[in-house]
């Protein structure tokens, strides 16, 4: 890290407090949980070194307005959530939300450790790779999770997530239609697991966590809440209500108020009645759920599994369903618990019974609250630990210009010599200069009758210095120098053109060194034509010209 992005750092942590973020800032965060089934909202505030959870909402979503975790009818969206944070006494303008997990693609990258500007555009270029045709507009963002030695160097451990720039632009929109803004935005799976995952330090197992929602279900194995292995499945409580409805003959909204109210998994002996019915529609579906559970922890501890798994924490609306927990328990050998965003945050302002009853489906809610006010506690730590090191940084940045320094002064000495060429140059030119001021003088007090300076005089290229002219009675010669065989050509062309000289030749020409200078000494012959002078109307004499 060096002084300049150690200073940009601090600067935006300063920046940050000025704007609300530390100490004296405002210690609320509300989250907004977009789900296909229902919209859920918290607010948090900091309180004695920890969280509590002041006030939760939960409210219906408009039948269509949410689909594979983005907003698609921001038009009915943005008045349900206006009517959500009222209903539950939330205040604040601004918010924190996410997409679902369905709709982003998070990756877990291995790559080379390498400069951080040498990163990023190593990680553009992953995502054109993971990129689905036809879509380029994307937003990401990635973090280095850690890093681990590898033969013949370190290897980045990192987590990328992109979504497309239209999924996230409509997201926003319902947000603007109730009169909020996002503060950050994010996805779901990282919002839940922050809520829930435990914190007691222990980075010796690996804990899987499951967000069953109405759609889709977001599979996760972390160590504390560094993620390990990511996946979305197109499977969740809407599967469930649609078997009870196709077994039962039930319309949709009959079949999930059974579901709520009655359905159960099995566990020991079969049930009896509507409820063996009822066991007997939703099992396929528990069974598939069962199933791409066991391929990723099968997946997770052949490929991945350094640390053994020790529980399984379910979240989401589904996970309310009875006697989830202990079935998956069984079916999979390892312990499932319901997980409760509630543990880590108190939530005194909330009826107990309430709280408990809700908890699974707040999860989401409540951790993206949470990442609004550990990011302030990120940023002012950040700020603490730059500062501390900043000096000692600075220092080592100022030797470094020493050395500079001392490189450019002895680099000065050794260009000193090549400047007083150049300055001898410069005064060998103004010594061709003034060598042709004096011919222009001579010309310029030749007789009116001598035709031919007075062409030359005109036609002579500003790159061409003449040494010499002589004219005899039919013939002439010019001798001088310039850089180029191009400049000489020019010149030979213009006297052409002026009809002075005919049958003009480069006799000689030849490259010679003139003060370090590569320049091209010529002569040139051609054949004198005298021109009748031509007087003006007035009778005052006027330039020589060449009759047509």
């Amino acid at each position: 890290m060096n002084a300049s992005s150690i200073g940009r750092r601090v600067r935006q942590a300063l920046r940050g407090r000025r704007a609300g973020i530390g100490t004296f800032s405002p210690r609320s965060s509300v989250g907004v949980d977009f789900g296909s089934h229902t919209l859920k909202a918290a607010e948090v505030v900091r309180s004695n070194g920890g969280f509590t959870v002041t006030r939760i909402g939960i409210i219906q979503t408009p039948r269509g307005a949410v689909s594979k975790g983005v907003a698609t009818n921001p038009e009915a969206l943005g008045p349900v959530i206006r009517t959500l944070l009222d209903d539950s006494g939330i205040r604040s303008k601004r918010v924190v939300t996410a997409l679902g997990g369905q709709s982003a693609i998070i990756r877990l990258l291995t790559m080379p450790e390498m400069p951080e500007g040498e990163l990023e555009r190593a990680i553009a270029f992953e995502v054109d790779r993971y990129l689905p045709a036809g879509v380029r507009d994307v937003k990401h963002n990635y973090r280095v999770l850690g890093r681990k030695p590898q033969d013949g160097g370190a290897q980045l451990e990192i987590l990328l997530v992109v979504a497309a720039k239209e999924l996230v632009d409509r997201h926003m929109a319902p947000l603007a239609a109730a009169g909020l803004t996002s503060a950050v935005m994010e996805v779901t799976p990282f919002s839940m697991v922050r809520a829930v995952a435990p914190r007691d330090g222990n980075g010796d197992t690996a804990t899987v966590y499951v967000d069953i929602g109405a759609e889709s279900s977001d599979i996760l194995i972390a160590v504390e809440e560094r993620l390990r292995l990511a996946r979305n499945i197109p499977i969740g409580g809407n599967a469930l209500t649609k078997a009870i409805a196709e077994a039962l003959g039930l319309d949709i909204d009959a079949a999930r108020a059974l579901k709520e109210q009655r359905a159960q998994a099995v566990v020991e002996r079969e049930p009896a009645g509507d409820l063996r019915q009822l066991h007997e529609a939703i099992l396929p579906v528990l069974s598939t759920i069962t199933t791409e559970l066991r391929r990723s922890l099968d997946f997770y501890q052949a490929r991945l599994g350094d640390e053994p798994i020790s529980k399984i924490v379910l979240t989401g609306g589904t996970a309310k369903l009875r006697h989830l927990a202990p079935f998956l328990s069984g079916e999979l050998g390892v312990p499932v618990e319901l997980g409760n965003p509630f543990g880590a945050c108190e939530a005194a302002d909330v009826p107990s019974e309430y709280a408990a009853d809700v908890a699974p489906m707040m999860a989401v809610a409540v951790g993206l609250a949470l990442r609004r006010l550990t990011a302030r506690a990120a940023v002012i730590a950040i700020a603490i630990v730059a500062l501390a090191v900043w000096g000692a940084v600075l220092i080592a940045h100022v030797n470094h210009l020493r050395r500079d320094l001392a490189k450019a002064t002895q680099e000065a000495a050794q260009l000193r010599p090549i400047a007083q060429q150049v300055q001898e140059l410069k005064r060998t030119a103004e010594r061709v200069r003034t060598r042709r001021g004096l011919l222009q003088q001579l010309l310029a007090t030749q007789m009116p009758a001598s035709q031919f300076l007075e062409t030359v005089r005109s036609v002579v290229p500003p790159d061409v210095w003449l040494t010499s002219v002589t004219a005899g009675t039919s013939d002439v010669t010019l001798e001088g120098y310039t850089f180029s065989y191009p400049s000489v050509a020019r010149f030979m062309i213009a006297l052409g053109e002026s009809r002075s000289v005919r049958n003009i030749d480069l006799a000689t020409s030849q490259r010679e060194t003139v003060a370090d200078s590569d320049v091209l000494k010529f002569r040139i012959t051609g054949d004198l034509v005298v021109l009748p002078p031509v007087t003006s109307h007035q009778g005052a004499p006027s330039r020589t010209e060449a009759s047509p």
